[in-house]
């Protein structure tokens, strides 16, 4: 794997990780409606990551992509793992 691998996968995810607080009662209800990549809980709420191509609804805030953004897309099936990978290891 070249160095910049990692760097240009997160890029790509760049528009399409976005974010919302939520009350931890309506986790279950989000993640049937949206492909939530990651939460965690802030202040009493629950921070959650959702992984879309446009934005899921006016409550959502556009983030800026990170590591964590791409492994926990990857891991939830949310990327083509065998096109990741590949780019990955490109010379």
């Amino acid at each position: 794997m070249t160095v910049g691998a990692p760097a240009a996968l997160v890029e790509e995810l760049n528009g399409r990780i976005w974010k919302r607080s939520i009350p931890p009662t309506e986790l279950a209800a989000y993640r049937e409606r949206f492909q939530v990549i990651s939460m965690r809980r802030f202040a009493g709420q629950t921070l959650i990551h959702v992984f879309s191509n446009q934005q899921p609804d006016s409550s959502f805030e556009l983030v800026t992509a990170d590591l964590e953004d791409l492994y926990f897309a990857t891991i939830k099936g949310f990327l083509q793992p065998a096109a990741t990978a590949a780019r990955m290891n490109r010379p």
